[in-house]
């Protein structure tokens, strides 16, 4: 089983992100509410391995095939009964241009965002927000227990250090509205 610890608070989890972008690269949050499908809010932890496609990688390179392989590896063959959308798994990313891979066949223009045709990271953990109990928790793989605690310490430390964007204090104050009048004629 994974390990899994509910906390007695809720957390803000845009803000860890944006405390340590390294260690929770991904969020995926809904403002949907009142559907199964915006039921969970999570925020990734501690990316792992990486498989990744760019567009500069020769296509002969079966993205799909390493994947399955390194899935297969790192599969725990374990009943998951926790009611846990994620229990440590791969977070991935497949690009429209992956389909050439499939079908060889197909003419497709090459992406010019500057993203990867697909990437496929490993991650062991994550702090998940359940809406519909109002209750966080921090799971990890059976084999990473001490990513609970490293969790639990950022939490901890990250929640005295985070300034909410609420607290943010702006001072505004108006032109003259002569000398916006005369910029908007032409004159100085």
């Amino acid at each position: 089983m994974p390990h899994i610890r509910q906390l007695n608070h809720s957390i803000d989890l845009l803000a860890l992100h944006r405390v340590n972008p390294r260690r929770y690269p991904y969020l995926l949050q809904s403002t949907a509410r009142g559907t199964a499908s915006a039921r969970f809010d999570i925020l990734f932890a501690f990316p792992g391995d990486e498989i990744r496609l760019s567009l500069d990688d020769d296509l002969s390179t079966d993205f799909l095939n390493e994947l399955d392989r390194q899935w297969q590896q790192s599969c725990k063959n374990e009943d998951d009964e926790t009611g846990m959308p994620f229990t440590g798994g791969w977070f991935l990313y497949l690009g429209y241009e992956l389909a050439r891979q499939v079908e060889p066949s197909l003419s497709l223009p090459h992406a010019s965002d500057g993203l990867p045709t697909a990437s496929a990271i490993r991650i062991p953990a994550a702090i998940i927000y359940d809406h519909q109990q109002s209750k966080s928790h921090i799971v990890a793989e059976i084999d990473q227990e001490d990513l609970i605690e490293l969790i639990q310490n950022d939490i901890d430390q990250s929640s005295a250090n985070i300034t909410s964007l609420d607290h943010i204090s702006i001072t505004m104050s108006e032109e003259n509205a002569e000398q916006y009048t005369n910029a908007s004629r032409g004159q100085q």
